[in-house]
């Protein structure tokens, strides 16, 4: 088993100043309570454990010093995270958060940023061979290692692009394949701290050198670390919106009363299960703007107040919070 070594310095609270950047807009006019279905896209999907207050970020080596989630002396070819979804979908972006890099000698050489169908061979957790481990590539995306930025303080992330985007159904994966980078190309991504809250079994895999594939959390053949990256994946075609039949961790979320905004709007959201719900704004460099506890919501439609007519022009990030899962959508203050 490889052996695993944290960085320390770089472990950070995930709170608001490490969940920026998570989301883009849905528009919605303001029809009736909760809005219409005017709307571009998207969405933002993340893993649970990274919409989990209290949980940290940090960045692993293995003990040659080379980086968990990049090339290393071990041979990795790949690195997926799952997320769930239902039904057909359509990913628009990933956004990855890179700590580390050495571009070595090859600072052109491709990163290439995938999703993927969970319909291939692998071991699991407990070593079992299944047939849900990452598969068919549905979209790729070459991108330079220079391109690659690591800023940690604060926060940079990644965005890729796919367009056309890429059509999932059910849960699918979004990673990377390092089988494109130079001799002495190191790259390593922030996660979740072993053990985080909300982690689950077979949520993220790496393919090893003899291109099989392992869960992370596999104590047999892999790591034995079990986190998820922090990674967000971006949906298009406007799904999960106030009236939309479609979800985002069990719920939809619209923004009323105008968007771009002057002075109040209001948050809407629908929940598919009861939750404790929490709402929390940010704006793009971090800092909270909002953070108010809604208690207790059953299932169906709710919403709650925001006034922003004391805030900058500018760009915002609206999230509901239900037990630790996230849903956000982008709000532009325009007076």
């Amino acid at each position: 088993m490889k052996h695993v070594t944290l960085l320390a310095a770089m472990a950070v609270t995930l709170s608001a100043n490490a969940q920026r950047h998570i989301g883009e807009a849905i528009p919605v006019a303001h029809h009736g309570a909760f809005g219409s279905a005017e709307r571009t896209p998207t969405d933002t999907i993340v893993p649970v454990s990274v919409g989990t207050p209290g949980n940290q970020l940090a960045l692993y080596t293995a003990s040659a010093g080379n980086y968990m989630v990049g090339t290393n002396s071990f041979g990795d070819k790949a690195k997926v995270q799952v997320f769930t979804s239902t039904g057909n979908v359509h990913v628009e972006q990933l956004i990855y958060f890179f700590g580390k890099k050495n571009v070595g000698s090859a600072p052109t050489s491709p990163l290439h940023a995938r999703v993927y169908a969970l319909d291939g061979p692998g071991f699991n957790t407990t070593g079992q061979a299944v047939n849900n481990a990452p598969g068919t590539v549905l979209g790729n995306v070459d991108i330079p290692i220079s391109a690659v930025d690591t800023g940690t303080n604060p926060l940079v992330p990644m965005i890729v692009e796919f367009n056309p985007a890429v059509n999932a159904s059910g849960n699918f994966g979004g990673g990377f394949d390092v089988t494109g980078l130079g001799t002495g190309v190191q790259l390593g991504m922030l996660t979740t701290q072993d053990g985080a809250t909300g982690t689950s079994d077979d949520q993220n895999w790496e393919q090893f050198s003899d291109n099989h594939w392992f869960a992370m959390s596999n104590a047999d053949s892999s790591w034995g670390v079990k986190c998820d990256f922090f990674m967000l994946a971006v949906l298009g075609n406007g799904v999960a919106g106030i009236h939309d039949p479609g979800a985002v961790n069990g719920m939809r979320l619209s923004i009323v009363g105008g968007n771009p905004a002057t002075s109040a709007v209001t948050v809407a959201y629908d929940l598919q299960q009861a939750a404790n719900a929490r709402l929390l704004v940010i704006d793009t460099k971090g800092a909270k703007m909002v953070e108010r506890e809604l208690g207790r919501s059953l299932i169906g439609q709710h919403q709650t107040d925001l006034n922003v007519a004391n805030w900058g022009n500018g760009t915002y990030y609206v999230s509901i919070i239900a037990d630790g899962r996230p849903i956000t959508k982008k709000l532009v203050v325009q007076h």
